[in-house]
C-alpha cells in the first residue's frame, strides 16, 4: 500500500509501525516515505526516514494507564469503571446481555486510618483490591470508585452466578489481613451488594441499586457462610 501511494507521487508521513533491529528485536517507528522522481517526473525510486518512536509511546501509555486506574491499588477508576458500565448497558439493550454490578465496602476503614495511620489503610486497600482481583474472571472489571469503596462489573452473570460471586467475596475478604507495625494483624471483612444489568436497567440509577444493596449487607452483617444479600430489583 506504502508503495502503491508513493509511485503516485504521495509522500506518506507519520506512518507508525514496527520494524526489526539488526539483532532481531522489534521497534516502533514512525516512516516518513518520498518518492525520488526524475527529471521528467517519473517515480524512480523511494527515500525512507524511519523514527524510534518507542520512547514517546511508552509515555503514552503510562499517561493512559494513570487517567484510567486508581494510583493507590492499580485498578480501575470510577471514570473508567463508569464508561466501561454504560457499554455494558448498551450491549443489554441491543443484544440481551445479562451482566451483574456489585459493590464493595471495607468496613471500618476510616477506623484503621484513625488508630493506625493512612499508611495502614493504604495497605487495607491494596490487600482487598489484591485478593478481590484474585478472585475474578480475566473478563471482569474491578475500579477502586471511593476512598473506601470498590465496584465489579461482571459481563455474562445472572443472579445466581452475582449471588455467588458477593458471597465468595465476603468470605475472601473476612480472611484477608494486613500486619501492622506492632506486630499485630488487623482483619478486613467488607460489606457486599450487587444489581443485575439488563434490558431495562436505567444507566443512572444502577450504581444507587448496588450501593443500596451494599448498604442493606452491611446492615445485615450476617455470619460468615450464611447469605442474606437482598435480591436485587429484577428491573435493575
Amino acid at each position: 500500500e506504502l508503495i502503491r501511494r508513493v509511485r503516485a507521487g504521495e509522500r506518506v508521513e507519520h506512518h507508525e509501525t514496527v520494524r526489526v533491529r539488526k539483532d532481531g528485536t522489534l521497534v516502533d517507528v514512525s516512516l516518513t516515505v518520498s518518492p525520488i522522481c526524475d527529471r521528467e517526473g517519473n517515480v524512480v525510486g523511494v527515500a525512507t526516514i524511519a523514527r524510534d518512536i518507542s520512547v514517546r509511546l511508552r509515555y503514552q501509555e503510562q499517561l493512559r494507564f494513570l487517567a484510567e486506574h486508581d494510583w493507590l491499588t492499580g485498578t480501575g477508576n470510577r471514570r473508567h469503571f463508569e464508561r466501561e458500565v454504560s457499554d455494558q448497558i448498551g450491549r443489554a439493550r441491543r443484544y440481551g446481555e445479562q451482566a451483574a454490578l456489585l459493590f464493595i465496602d471495607v468496613d471500618g476503614l476510616k477506623q484503621i486510618n484513625d488508630a493506625h495511620g493512612h499508611k495502614a489503610g493504604d495497605r487495607a486497600l491494596q490487600e482487598i483490591a489484591g485478593v478481590v482481583s484474585d478472585r475474578l474472571r480475566d473478563t471482569d472489571v474491578l475500579a477502586r470508585i471511593g476512598g473506601d469503596e470498590f465496584a465489579v462489573l461482571l459481563p455474562h452473570a445472572d443472579e445466581a452466578q452475582a449471588r455467588a460471586i458477593s458471597k465468595d467475596l465476603r468470605h475472601i475478604t473476612s480472611a484477608a489481613d494486613i500486619d501492622l507495625d506492632d506486630g499485630t494483624t488487623l482483619p478486613l471483612p467488607a460489606s457486599v451488594g450487587f444489581a443485575l444489568i439488563d434490558r431495562d436497567t436505567d444507566s443512572d440509577e444502577i450504581l444507587a441499586q448496588a450501593d443500596e444493596a451494599m448498604y442493606q449487607n452491611k446492615l445485615a452483617a450476617p455470619p460468615i457462610g450464611q447469605d442474606t444479600n437482598p435480591p436485587p430489583n429484577p428491573t435493575g
